[in-house]
C-alpha cells in the first residue's frame, strides 16, 4: 500500500498522529538484524554489516530521543513509545541469549504448562480453582514425539526464551538511562506484555530449510535436526511451533486472532509510578482494557485533551481510568462492557459475564455457536453456561450488536488471516495427535 512507502501520504504514520519523532518499523513484523526501518517519514540507513539486533537499535534510539530533550530542557517531560518486534516473529536474537535456557525445555511443552500454572497460582496471579484447559487436539502428546522432534521442539522453545529476555535486557537499559538522569521516580513506566495472545500462525517443525515442502514428515526432521544450531539465529524465518505457543499462553485456550477468548486477548500489564501508587509489588485484578491507559494517565497527571487539535474537532474519549485501583487492592472496577471482535470471532464483556463466539474461516457468521462464560468464577473460560442460561445469553448477544455498530465492526469479515494452520496438519499425523 502506498501510505506505507515513501510516497506517502504521511498523515497516518507516527508523526503524522502526534509524535515528534519516530523511528521504526511500519508493517507487522520485520527483520531483527536486517530490518525495514524509518526515520520520520525518511527511510533509514542500517549497517546490517554490524549485526546490530533490532531491540538494541531501537533502545539506543530511544535513548538518544530522551537525551537531545533532556540537553535542550532538563525536565521537561516526554512521552516515550517503545514497541519492540520481540517476540513476533521473525525470531532471531544472538547466541548467547539462546543458551542460557539451555536443557530449560527438555521437560516438554505438557508438563511446562503444568509448572507455569503453579507458579502463577503461588504468586498470587490465577486463582487456586483454576485448572489447564485440554491440550488442542492438533498438538500432539510431548511423550509421543520422537527424541529428534524433541530436541527440535525444545531448541525452538530456548531461543523464544532467549529472545524475550533479550528484549527485556533492553528496555531494562532505557530505564536504567532514565534513573541515571534522576527523572526515574518522576516517571510512570508501563510495559504490555504483549499484544494478543501467543499465535496460532506457525509452522509445525521449525528449522526446516526452504525448498522441502514437498519432503515427508521424517526427511523434514532429519534435516531440521541437522539445522539445529541456526534456529532462532540470524536468517531464521520461523518461530515456535503451536505446542509452545498454547503452552506459553496457560492457562487460556486458544491463540492470537481469537477474539472470543481471553487466549487472543488477555494479557499481562506492569505498571511502576512511585509518585502515584504506594505498595510495592501488588497485584490487580479489576477488569481494564488497552482503550483505559489512557484515561488513567491523563488522571493522574492532570492533563487535559484539547477540544480541537490541528483544527479537528477530538473524538470521545474512550476507555475508563483504573486510576482509582492503584491504592485500593479492592476497588470495583468502573470499566464494565467491553466488546472483541478480530477476524469475525468475536465476544462481549459485561460485569463479569462474557459471551463469545468462534468463527471458523470461510463460513457464514449466522451458523457460529455462542458460548456463556461467568467469568467471575471461571477465569479462563472452560465451563459453558448458555444451556443453562439462555437469556442472559441473549441480553449480552443485544449488548454485543449495540456496541460492534457503536464501534464501527461490521460488516464483519474473516480475511484478516490466512487459513487456519489446524488444516494443514495431514490427517494421519491430527489422528496421531489426538491420541
Amino acid at each position: 500500500m502506498s501510505d506505507r512507502t515513501a510516497a506517502g501520504p504521511f498523515n497516518r504514520w507516527p508523526t503524522g498522529r502526534g509524535f515528534d519523532r519516530f523511528l521504526g518499523f511500519l508493517e507487522s513484523a520485520t527483520d531483527q538484524y536486517y530490518p525495514v526501518l524509518w526515520e520520520g517519514i525518511t527511510r533509514a540507513p542500517i549497517d546490517t554489516a554490524a549485526h546490530k539486533h533490532l531491540n538494541t537499535v531501537l533502545a539506543d534510539k530511544a535513548i538518544h530521543y530522551i537525551e537531545q530533550q533532556q540537553k535542550a530542557v532538563p525536565g521537561k517531560p516526554f512521552f516515550l513509545y517503545l514497541a519492540p518486534g520481540a517476540v513476533h516473529s521473525p525470531m532471531q536474537v544472538d547466541k548467547q541469549w539462546i543458551d542460557k535456557y539451555k536443557g530449560k525445555f527438555d521437560m516438554g511443552w505438557d508438563n511446562y504448562s503444568v509448572a507455569v500454572l503453579a507458579s502463577q497460582k503461588q504468586l498470587g496471579i490465577v486463582p487456586d480453582y483454576v485448572a489447564l484447559p485440554p491440550r488442542n487436539a492438533k498438538i500432539p502428546a510431548w511423550s509421543s514425539l520422537s527424541k529428534e522432534e524433541q530436541m527440535i521442539y525444545a531448541r525452538a522453545m530456548e531461543a523464544h526464551a532467549g529472545f524475550l529476555s533479550q528484549a527485556d535486557e533492553e528496555i531494562g537499559r532505557v530505564i536504567q538511562y532514565i534513573q541515571s538522569i534522576g527523572q526515574l521516580e518522576n516517571t510512570i513506566v508501563l510495559v504490555i506484555v504483549g499484544d494478543n495472545g501467543a499465535t496460532k500462525y506457525t509452522a509445525d517443525i521449525p528449522g526446516v530449510p526452504e525448498g522441502m515442502e514437498k519432503a515427508s514428515r521424517e526427511e523434514k526432521i532429519q534435516a531440521a535436526l541437522k539445522n539445529i544450531d541456526k534456529i532462532g539465529r540470524i536468517d531464521f524465518k520461523g518461530d515456535i511451533p503451536l505446542g509452545w505457543t498454547q503452552a506459553s499462553n496457560a492457562p487460556f485456550k486458544q491463540w492470537k486472532g481469537d477474539a472470543n477468548a481471553e487466549g487472543g486477548t488477555h494479557n499481562p500489564l506492569i505498571l511502576y509510578a512511585p509518585k502515584y501508587i504506594q505498595e510495592k509489588g501488588g497485584i490487580r485484578t479489576q477488569y481494564t482494557h488497552l482503550v483505559d491507559i489512557w484515561p488513567t494517565l491523563l488522571e493522574l497527571t492532570k492533563a487535559k485533551i484539547p477540544a480541537k487539535l490541528n483544527g479537528y474537532t477530538q473524538a470521545p474519549l474512550e476507555g475508563t481510568s483504573f486510576a482509582h485501583t492503584l491504592n485500593n487492592t479492592k476497588a470495583e472496577s468502573k470499566h464494565r462492557v467491553q466488546y472483541f471482535e478480530t477476524g469475525a470471532s468475536r465476544a462481549i464483556y459485561v460485569d463479569g459475564w462474557k459471551a463469545a463466539a468462534y468463527h471458523p474461516l470461510g463460513t457464514s457468521y449466522k451458523t457460529d455457536s455462542w458460548e456463556l462464560f461467568h467469568m467471575e468464577k471461571d477465569f479462563n473460560e472452560l465451563h459453558d453456561l448458555s444451556k443453562q442460561f439462555p437469556e442472559k445469553l441473549k441480553a449480552l448477544r443485544a449488548i454485543f450488536e449495540s456496541e460492534a455498530k457503536k464501534y464501527h465492526a461490521y460488516p464483519l469479515h474473516d480475511s484478516w488471516f490466512p487459513a487456519d494452520p489446524y488444516l494443514q496438519i495431514s490427517d494421519s499425523r491430527a489422528k496421531e495427535a489426538r491420541q
